[in-house]
């Protein structure tokens, strides 16, 4: 049996149904649509799903550096995040994860695999593809926020990804503001 085939390209207008199918009608994690790092938390809340919906469906067709989708064997399966730091707002004023003011720095924050392939090791493939995009489109580096866990993980915790995989892809961890969240990253300079 001939392993399954992944690709992993950036979400595009014309990728966006692609995308709600890896989402479901809930928007991914609560109606997040991944706008979580994205919105102050009171404009997040406000607007919930369908608010949050249309304000990422807005960004994608401006055509924003948002992040890729990954499809495995021609089936849309998993989405990463990947941005510019500056584009998230939250991690700007980020108390857990302040920010260190460095230039040309990229984020993931946010790793989201359908329930149909999940446990399948599509994430790395996804953070890889995510640290390629980011350099050819300038970063020096891609920093993430993943959670750490000892042992198996609820996939609703993960949306940020575990610091193993993260760990198994190059990136370093730099920091540790509490015990089950790390900050890593990966350098190109």
């Amino acid at each position: 049996m001939a392993a399954p085939k992944i690709r992993c390209l950036p979400l595009t207008p014309d990728r966006w149904d692609d995308l709600e199918r890896i989402f479901g009608p809930n928007g991914a994690n609560s109606g997040c649509w991944c706008m979580w790092f994205r919105r102050p938390r009171k404009e997040w809340q406000a607007a919930h799903s369908k608010g949050n919906r249309a304000a990422f469906k807005k960004l994608v067709d401006d055509d924003a550096p948002l992040g890729l989708i990954a499809y495995v064997d021609g089936a849309p399966a998993g989405w990463c995040a990947v941005a510019p730091h500056e584009d998230y707002s939250v991690l700007a004023r980020s108390k857990l994860f302040p920010p260190t003011g460095e230039s040309r720095l990229w984020a993931i924050t946010c790793l989201f695999v359908h329930r149909d392939f999940r446990r399948s090791g599509l994430s790395r493939p996804l953070i890889d593809a995510a640290v390629a995009h980011a350099k050819r489109r300038g970063a020096e580096a891609v920093e993430a926020y993943p959670v750490v866990v000892e042992g198996r993980a609820s996939p609703a915790r993960g949306f940020h990804g575990f610091a193993e995989v993260f760990e198994a892809a190059g990136f370093e961890e730099i920091d540790r503001p509490s015990e089950s969240r790390a900050r890593m990253r990966v350098r190109f300079r």
